[in-house]
Order: C-alpha cells, then sequence, then structure tokens
C-alpha cells in the first residue's frame, strides 16, 4: 500500500489489508529537486521486469506546474534497497498539467493512463484521461491519445461558453451515471482513487478507496480522509458491480484466505 503527505511517500505492507494498524510502514522517497518537491500525489508501486516502480505527480509548489514523475527500485523486496528518480515522464509537448499516473500490460505492451489538461489553465480546466504506449517504464513511445472528456452534467463543474462537447474514442464506452458516487445519508463523502485487488485465495474482488466522513470544505475535512475496502461483484456482462461505499462502522468479514500478519 503506498501514501504520501505531500511532501513523502510511504510503503506499507501486510498480509491482512484490514489490519493496516499493525503493517510495516517505510518511508521511500523524501524529494530533492524542488521542480518536483511539492503537492506529491497519488503513489502507485508497480513491478515490471524484476523492478519496483512508484508513478506519482509532483509541482514546484505551483499545482498548475503538476507533472508525472517515476522512481525505480532494482531490489526484489520494494521495503529495500532505495528508490532513484528515473525522471518525468513528459505527458505531452506543452508540459500540461498530468496527475494520477496508472500502467498496465497488454499484448506484452506497457501502457501508461492519467488526468491531464488539453492546454494549459487559463481562467478554467478540463479535466480529461488520456492513453500513451510506453517505451520503457519512464518514457512515452506514442503521443496521448483522448479516451474520455467531460460530458455529463454529473462530471462536470461547468458548460464551455461555445456548448462544444468533445468526443472521446469509440472504442470506449462511457457509463451516463457514476459507478461508484458519494452518499451523504450515510456519512460517506467524495469516494475517490479507487484500485482492484483480489482477496488472498483469489475468490474475491475488493476496492480500496478513500472517503471522507465530513462534506467538501467542512473543519476536520482533511483528517477524515481515509483509506477504506470493500467487496464488489459481477453483473450478467462480465463488468464490475461496485455496488455502494458503506459507512465506516460497518462490520465486514475479512477477505477470503486472509492470515494474520506478523510485523
Amino acid at each position: 500500500y503506498t501514501h504520501e503527505t505531500n511532501e513523502q511517500i510511504y510503503l506499507w505492507v501486510t498480509t491482512d489489508i484490514t489490519d493496516m494498524a499493525h503493517s510495516t510502514c517505510k518511508e521511500v522517497w523524501v524529494p530533492k529537486d524542488p521542480s518536483n518537491s511539492h503537492n506529491l500525489w497519488n503513489p502507485e508501486i508497480r513491478n515490471i521486469n524484476g523492478k519496483w516502480y512508484i508513478y506519482f505527480a509532483a509541482d514546484d509548489g505551483n499545482t498548475d506546474n503538476h507533472q508525472i514523475y517515476v522512481i525505480e527500485n532494482d531490489s526484489p523486496d520494494p521495503m529495500q534497497g532505495e528508490f532513484r528518480m528515473k525522471g518525468a515522464i513528459m505527458a505531452n509537448p506543452d508540459w500540461n498539467w498530468g496527475i494520477h499516473p496508472s500502467t498496465f500490460e497488454h499484448k506484452g505492451e506497457l501502457y501508461l493512463l492519467w488526468s491531464g489538461w488539453p492546454n494549459r489553465r487559463i481562467g478554467s480546466e478540463t479535466q480529461c484521461i488520456y492513453i500513451a504506449r510506453m517505451e520503457n517504464p519512464w518514457t512515452l513511445a506514442t503521443e496521448r491519445v483522448l479516451i474520455s472528456k467531460p460530458e455529463y452534467e454529473w462530471e462536470r463543474q461547468w458548460v464551455n461558453p461555445d456548448g462544444g462537447r468533445t468526443a472521446y474514442p469509440a472504442s470506449w464506452k462511457k457509463s451516463p451515471v457514476p459507478v461508484f458516487q458519494q452518499r451523504p445519508e450515510d456519512g460517506v463523502y467524495g469516494p475517490a482513487n479507487l484500485s482492484f485487488l483480489p482477496s488472498p485465495d483469489g475468490t474475491e474482488w475488493y476496492i480500496l478507496y478513500q472517503a471522507r466522513s465530513v462534506p467538501s470544505g467542512n473543519t476536520g475535512e482533511s483528517e477524515s480522509r481515509n483509506p477504506r475496502l470493500q467487496k464488489i461483484g459481477w453483473d450478467a456482462d462480465g463488468m464490475p458491480d461496485l455496488g455502494v461505499p458503506l459507512p465506516v462502522n460497518t462490520p465486514l468479514p475479512k477477505p477470503s484466505g486472509t492470515v494474520p500478519f506478523t510485523p
């Protein structure tokens, strides 16, 4: 499990993800370059070709300068060895905003997904989702391709003055409603940063996400955001059924095959 505190990146290891309080934690990255020493967001760890990589976004203190960075550790155990900076990933020639990087492999090729702006922010910005094939874990091999741009009212905070709505690649289909959304009636606000993982015995699937227990802007907002885990299902078409975010006081069974963690 990875997490950041805006200026450091931490890594946890456990055999029981429901018992993070007794997991082993290590600080694995403290930036030294002023250009990427601030506002570290959403670290994600991946093992690629036998090495460990952590992808994250950072800036120089101005959030408009957020870019994607990757660090590398060649130790078989990511809790050992040292993570070293491989550099920034140039997501587009104009160095427009890039955050929330995530990688995956398909048919032997490595891909990067991220959230970015089509143009530099002027008075407002539009968060889009992009994809590109990678030459290696720190370099893109192709130009970015737009997968999704805000179109529905539930995913927009404004409407462009000309009313225009750019289309997205035809091979991707967007749900007309959110597939996982907050439930104020249960005290769950702002669910975000989903990742998927199987139970230890591989018979179940879970989502790991963050959420708040108070509305945005309330006193204590930052302190109330924490990681949460719950089981998901699958519909008749093979699509994940995420259900609804549950209140933090809801008792849930541990993932199938979980064994106690010994630090």
